[in-house]
């Protein structure tokens, strides 16, 4: 049987209101969460690397999360 792998991650409860209504500052939080989330299963650091590239391109091509 193969060994388990596991990670506790620090966290605390879910909040009821939003964290931030400031699109720029919860777009950033979704893409820390992301790579933090990445981290925790286990992807290489060069993977992660590379895909933050991919996903900065990816937003400059969507643009103002405002929509203007």
């Amino acid at each position: 049987m193969a060994e388990a792998r596991l990670q506790v991650i620090a966290g605390g409860a879910v909040p009821q209101e939003p964290l931030t209504t400031d699109p720029w500052r919860f777009q950033a939080a979704c893409v820390d969460a992301f790579v933090a989330s990445w981290r925790a299963r286990g992807f290489s650091p060069v993977t992660i690397d590379n895909d933050i590239g991919l996903l900065e391109r990816t937003s400059r091509l969507w643009g103002d999360p405002r929509g203007k």
